[in-house]
């Protein structure tokens, strides 16, 4: 029997491979060696090809066998594997979800306990003075409360990688959070305009409102008295834009994309806050396979845009 053997100074270089059920004596005849020579140093001193059908071939098929069965089950048992970790991990959110509900709650349970008795005092009998102090107690409970609620839903999303989605009405959602946050917006005279009235439908999850009324609260809470803020509607061929403009400061070239980091907040003064709300519009835009970004307002001030995916066979307003 003669073997195959590599002389010296001679390496293989590639080949192509394959596994050939019934058929593997005749695709190795018709496979070619890419070959090349080599000095002593190891420089290449010439390639040529070669067949191996010039040389008497021996070969067993039991490694053979045996490689195809060990990968099989190798791969069978890190499918296994996997499985159980999604398992665990699926379980560790679903824990993580059900601390978050319960620390909201034992959080939030004494503050509306807190806010109850503030409300029981009445302000008449009360000195100037002491009622300040009093609407800076109600004031940091509402800031407490709502950076729980945040934090809370953050929580929630933080991991998720897709949402359920079904056909929504964003004119009928939009309407929603301005009627939830109008007496907010009158409390500073300003005008809201929104005339978007025919059905405007987009495949989302109830938790956009939760984006949009971050939004709007914020261009209430950083409009001036006396301003206006407008929301409308724009359709396109495959997408959607919602635009929220007020006449705010503005916020810097350099930070219109730190305030869509956590603990970020669009510009500092008597605002409160920490920042968690456009934190968690992203996550929640991008969930929706959107995008979520601010520009400069042509009159002053800015203009957040959120943009989602439509439904096709809606009629489109072209670009």
């Amino acid at each position: 029997m003669k073997v195959l053997r590599l002389p010296e100074g001679l390496r293989l270089v590639d080949f192509a491979s394959a596994i050939v059920i019934g058929s593997l004596g005749l695709f190795i005849n018709t496979m070619y060696f890419t070959l090349e020579y080599l000095k002593s140093s190891g420089d290449v001193l010439a390639q040529t090809w070669a067949r191996p059908v010039e040389h008497a071939l021996v070969i067993s098929t039991v490694p053979l066998y045996l490689a195809v069965g060990y990968i099989y089950w190798s791969q069978k048992r890190v499918a296994t594997e996997l499985q159980l970790a999604n398992k665990d991990l699926e379980r560790s959110k679903n824990l993580k979800e059900l601390f978050a509900d319960i620390l909201r709650h034992d959080l939030t349970t004494p503050l509306t306990i807190l806010s109850g008795f503030v409300d029981l005092i009445p302000e008449e009998k009360l000195e100037e003075d002491v009622k300040e102090n009093f609407k800076e107690i109600e004031m940091g409970i509402e800031r407490m409360t709502s950076l729980i609620e945040k934090a809370s839903v953050l929580s929630k999303i933080e991991h998720k990688t897709d949402l359920e989605r079904e056909g929504l009405d964003l004119v009928q959602c939009i309407n929603d959070v301005l009627w939830m946050y109008w007496t907010l917006a009158n409390m500073k005279n300003i005008e809201v305009e929104f005339e978007n009235k025919e059905p405007t439908f987009v495949q989302a999850n109830m938790v956009i409102e939760e984006v949009f009324g971050n939004l709007f609260s914020n261009a209430i809470k950083y409009s001036p008295e006396n301003t206006k803020i407008v929301v409308d509607i724009k359709k396109f061929k495959e997408r959607c834009r919602v635009y929220f403009k007020d006449q705010g400061e503005g916020i810097k070239d350099s930070d219109k994309e730190a305030i869509f980091t956590r603990f970020e907040r669009r510009q500092k003064g008597p605002v409160k806050g920490i920042g968690l709300g456009l934190t968690i519009a992203k996550k929640i835009v991008e969930l929706h396979e959107g995008r979520i970004w601010v520009e400069d307002n042509p009159s002053g001030g800015s203009i957040f845009i959120v943009e989602l995916p439509i439904n096709g066979d809606l009629p489109v307003r072209e670009e």
